[in-house]
């Protein structure tokens, strides 16, 4: 595998850049930079007004740790009977737990040679019921939010698996750090020695069917995800990132899981508190001022709410830069930001290819929509006509994508979906301008399937063809055609609200059966 040099940390007094050449496995990097960079801070806070906590790396392991013992304490000896075919047993999480209880409890079962499966509480109890069911999950850990509770009691009942599968309280802040500040009387939890092929994390992604799929990560490719911004440009230790608004059940939070590690930055987070608080545009942006970040990684809604304040947007233009993923962010708000000062810059990363482009050291000013491949991604791009081309990340020796869907002149490799077109006059950056499978992306990083549910609405009686829309929108729309006999003049409101009331019950199945974010509201 590619190794890089040591390219972080190199002006800090505190971090050390880790080895990235495979000799640690991923959950032991964690223990090394407990050893090496202790006094080096991982997550800040605010804990009271005007009071800012910092916990350091040694204290922060011992919290991983403490996670490890939670977790075998709570399972028990039913986990020697939850070992399938010899494979390890599946931890699922559904929660909205604090950002450092779920980083520090999803490394704390890794660490032990299993496997976690942190599953979006956004989804419907039918979604949910088919991903415990898919990965054969052994074990249910759930935040303490009745909404939480009602729905994994809701997709139990329909889990293949619900018959065995026991649920579980995930821990809450006070039960893996009871004490502030690092306890030189702590008896470390002993490793797990693991296979780097084996699969230590599942997420899931929406794909092209109606239901989201599993993705299944490697050992190998945590610790390949974590060098990644080691051949990159920047040097970030000690940089703060603002992550109050990603959630760790989110493909994003792979970036908070897997980069500090490597580069020494600094996760900005909302105070620990059980049920945890529920980020918005405003608790986040003033958390993130109140930590001094650097950076402020978002997906693009809270970006697009910002722009409206020339506050916001002059307290923006003084941080390094504003980095947004998960979906696409509007061309209007974008330059705007942009024209007022703000360092705009695009996370280009998907949960079957982990992180494709390099973080520019210099400010991509106006052309902030494009990216560029990192030097350690191999790419084919297929033509689709007027310019525009299909990406298609290839596996090499360095680098296997999480999922294989497509073959390129005999070599494996994943088929993004997304349709890029060239930069008119910078080789080598592209941007994204929309999808082969129409999935539609929305501002807030949820996609949105539409053909499941357009297929739904054209069962309905009176319904000539529905046609869903919504890409950098917050939620859906939909456009429906009715057949003759009740068409009207869609000037006539009265008409409009009408056929609108005829057709809500078979809405409110389609409701039903989709995700929250892709219902569809009066």
């Amino acid at each position: 595998m590619l190794v890089p040099s040591t390219s972080q940390g190199l002006h800090s007094s505190t971090f050390v850049q880790p080895p990235l050449d495979s000799s640690l496995s991923f959950p032991a990097l964690f223990d090394w930079q407990a050893e090496h960079s202790s006094n080096h801070p991982l997550f800040v806070f605010e804990d009271a007004p005007g009071l800012e906590r910092t916990i350091l790396w040694a204290e922060a392991v011992q919290g991983i740790h403490r996670a490890t013992q939670f977790v075998r304490k709570a399972v028990g000896k039913s986990i020697e009977s939850s070992i399938i075919e010899g494979k390890p047993p599946v931890i699922a999480v559904l929660a909205t737990s604090d950002t450092i209880s779920f980083f520090s409890f999803v490394i704390g079962v890794i660490r032990m040679g299993w496997t976690v499966f942190p599953i979006s509480p956004r989804n419907s109890p039918l979604a949910v019921a088919a991903l415990l069911s898919q990965t054969k999950a052994t074990h249910l850990f759930v935040s303490i939010e009745s909404i939480i509770q009602t729905l994994a009691d809701a997709a139990l009942k329909q889990a293949d698996t619900g018959s065995c599968l026991k649920t579980y309280r995930m821990p809450v802040f006070e039960d893996l750090f009871p004490t502030e500040g690092y306890d030189p009387s702590f008896e470390p939890v002993p490793l797990v020695e693991v296979d780097e092929a084996a699969c230590p994390i599942i997420l899931h992604s929406s794909g092209t069917t109606a239901f989201p799929k599993p993705i299944y990560f490697t050992y190998k490719t945590l610790v390949r995800n974590a060098s990644f911004p080691c051949f990159g440009e920047i040097d970030y230790a000690g940089n703060v990132f603002a992550c109050h608004a990603i959630p760790m059940f989110h493909s994003m939070s792979m970036l908070l899981i897997t980069f500090p590690v490597s580069t020494g930055l600094l996760v900005a987070t909302f105070k620990p508190h059980s049920p945890a608080v529920v980020p918005n545009t405003v608790n986040a942006f003033e958390s993130a001022m109140v930590a001094r970040c650097d950076y402020i990684f978002v997906s693009p809604a809270f970006a697009e709410s910002w722009s409206r304040d020339s506050g916001y947007v002059d307290a923006l233009a003084k941080t390094k830069g504003l980095i947004y993923g998960g979906g696409p962010l509007s061309k209007a708000v974008g330059d705007y930001l942009v024209s007022n000062g703000v360092n705009v810059q695009m996370i280009y990363a998907l949960t079957q290819a982990v992180t494709v482009n390099v973080f520019p050291k210099v400010p991509l000013g106006m052309d902030w929509e494009y990216f560029r491949l990192s030097p350690i991604r191999e790419a084919h791009f297929k033509l689709y006509g007027n310019n525009e081309y299909e990406l298609v990340i290839l596996a090499t020796e360095h680098f296997r994508p999480n999922v294989i869907n497509a073959v390129v002149n005999g070599q494996e490799a994943f088929a993004t979906g997304d349709i890029v077109s060239p930069h008119p006059t910078k080789e080598g950056y592209w941007k994204v301008i929309g999808r082969t499978d129409d999935q539609i992306m929305h501002s807030t990083g949820e996609k949105t399937n539409p053909g499941p549910l357009e297929a739904m609405l054209n069962q309905d009686a009176i319904v000539q063809g529905a046609m869903m829309f919504g890409r950098s929108r917050f939620h859906c729309g939909i456009l429906v055609q009715p057949k003759e006999p009740f068409a009207f003049d869609p000037v006539d409101t009265k008409k409009v609200i009408e056929f609108r009331n005829l057709i809500w019950p078979t809405i409110e199945k389609m409701n039903a059966y989709a995700p929250t974010y892709s219902r569809i509201f009066k």
